[in-house]
């Protein structure tokens, strides 16, 4: 029998009113955590308090009317400028797009590029866009690289070719596997009398590379 997990009322979203799961909510009261942390004595008039990444900082503002004056929350503007990043401008943006199809037509994992283009902001100092808005603009700049391979390549693609690459996807009954399979496994023997079987996978990829080189 599985142990199941209970959740606190407070804890269980099913039951919430609002959805709190997400972001920059305006609160009514105090956070649970802020109010557990005045309530164990954790937060005191003589404690100083940076609310970062909570939201519209409403919990700063509970504090101030309990009379806990030093919180703060626009830092961020300070921050920036004292480490010297700005936010991205619409022709950062625009630049950001193109160097990421260029991007795209290197790699296709989303999330490799994901990583790359935070990385490409952070060099360039530039404040991190929304993750939502980087994903989509990965997703765009992948189906675009997409698109512009298949434009590149479609003009090679003679009939002879596209059944040349057709039959990658077939199972070879002596190889019990299709050709794509079969040509990913990397020969580890070199052979140099093409009836020998040692290298034998080595010699009839060579055959089959041969047969599709472009007129």
């Amino acid at each position: 029998m599985k142990n199941t997990l209970v959740l606190p009322k407070w804890l269980d979203y099913t039951t919430w009113d609002s959805p709190r799961w997400k972001t920059a909510i305006a609160r009514k009261s105090m956070s649970m955590p802020m109010r557990m942390a005045r309530e164990a004595s954790v937060i005191t008039t003589a404690t100083s308090v940076l609310d970062m990444g909570c939201g519209r900082g409403n919990d700063v503002d509970f504090l101030r009317q309990q009379k806990i004056q030093k919180g703060y929350r626009s830092h961020q503007r300070q921050v920036q400028i004292l480490l010297g990043y700005r936010r991205a401008s619409p022709l950062d943006l625009l630049a950001l797009e193109q160097w990421l199809l260029e991007r795209a037509l290197e790699h296709d994992k989303p999330m490799l590029l994901f990583e790359m283009t935070c990385q490409h902001l952070q060099h360039n100092k530039i404040v991190r866009i929304g993750t939502t808005r980087i994903a989509k603009m990965v997703s765009t700049a992948r189906q675009q690289a997409q698109e512009f391979i298949y434009q590149t390549l479609s003009p090679l693609l003679s009939q002879e070719l596209c059944n040349i690459l057709d039959k990658l996807l077939e199972v070879d009954d002596t190889l019990k596997r299709t050709r794509l399979s079969w040509l990913q496994r990397t020969p580890n023997l070199i052979c140099w009398d093409c009836n020998s079987r040692p290298g034998f996978a080595t010699c009839q990829t060579n055959s089959f590379i041969a047969q599709a080189r472009f007129s």
